[in-house]
């Protein structure tokens, strides 16, 4: 405690008790003790995703293998919903069927919900497979166009998860953090040979170069308001973008997609206090994020 020097409004303020909690449970206490130490944790995991990986299972499983307490509260969000294990859930249920359920849930609701966008890519696929197979390319563009058209409003942004769970939480005494898990994604595109094929096309040639030159982003968002509401109800926004290795296809060209959401995710993150990483086990991550709510200190 003589280590530490507490202000409030610039005034000091004298340190009566200080605990350090370490996996959950009182590791050290100088001075008076401290009421109830143990603070009790409000973890949201949102997964944004178009297809099940068994990485995203074992993700899950981190919420329910590590030291928790019937205090914490844990929720699942997905496309399709919110699921929440309450304190009854944490209390009466073995580890083991909490992360089965939790893994039963994004094994049926990623492929339920990504299917509008999985069917988007096959079409743009096969539209550069025609382009590729000499198919009249003025047609197959304006195709492809309103296909990426399509798929751009199909990956809004959506803030109500975040925002619904910061109304919720504001006002609870707990250590609060809203993890965002985000699929990276890839559209198919022509390659170097079609495209020079396109450009010495005088009829499609400002057509495809239009097309081409870059993939829409949503970049419309503006994320700093939403980071302040973050912050009002101290809630930590955390962000794993989880890379995939797309299939190989080897008459097909591939983009990534989703750096408008990395970057957009990552800046929410920063700005609300949490961590932005890039990572292709996202299980390791949130395994790193749930030893940090784990280990605080609480001063009296």
């Amino acid at each position: 405690m003589a280590d530490l020097m507490v202000l409030a409004g610039g005034k000091p303020l004298g340190v009566k008790g200080l605990a350090f909690i370490k996996g959950l449970k009182l590791k050290e206490l100088e001075g008076e003790e401290i009421p109830a130490p143990v603070l009790p944790r409000v973890i949201i995991l949102e997964v944004i995703g178009y297809e099940f990986h068994q990485k995203l299972a074992q993700m899950v499983e981190q919420l329910f293998c590590r030291p928790y307490s019937p205090s914490d509260t844990f929720s699942i969000v997905t496309p399709a919903g919110v699921y929440s294990f309450s304190s009854d859930s944490l209390r009466t249920r073995l580890p083991d069927e909490l992360m089965r359920a939790a893994s039963t849930i994004l094994k049926r609701d990623l492929p339920a919900s990504g299917a509008t966008e999985v069917e988007i890519i096959q079409e743009l696929t096969r539209l550069v497979q025609e382009l590729q197979q000499g198919s009249p390319p003025r047609e197959i563009l304006r195709q492809y166009q309103q296909n990426l058209d399509n798929l751009n409003n199909h990956r809004k942004f959506n803030a109500d998860p975040i925002m619904a769970a910061a109304s919720h939480f504001s006002k609870a005494r707990a250590i609060k953090h809203y993890v965002i898990v985000y699929q990276q994604e890839f559209v198919p595109i022509r390659g170097a040979d079609m495209m020079e094929k396109l450009l010495a096309n005088q009829s499609v040639m400002f057509q495809a170069s239009e097309l081409f030159r870059s993939i829409a982003a949503d970049t419309s968002v503006e994320v700093d308001p939403l980071a302040e509401e973050m912050k009002k109800a101290r809630l930590i926004v955390n962000f794993i973008y989880f890379k995939v290795s797309p299939r190989p296809r080897p008459d097909i060209q591939l983009r990534e997609l989703s750096t408008d959401k990395f970057e957009l995710y990552s800046r929410l993150a920063s700005l609300s206090g949490g961590l932005a990483v890039s990572s292709t086990s996202p299980e390791a991550q949130l395994e790193k994020i749930l030893e940090s709510t784990e280990n605080y200190y609480l001063i009296s």
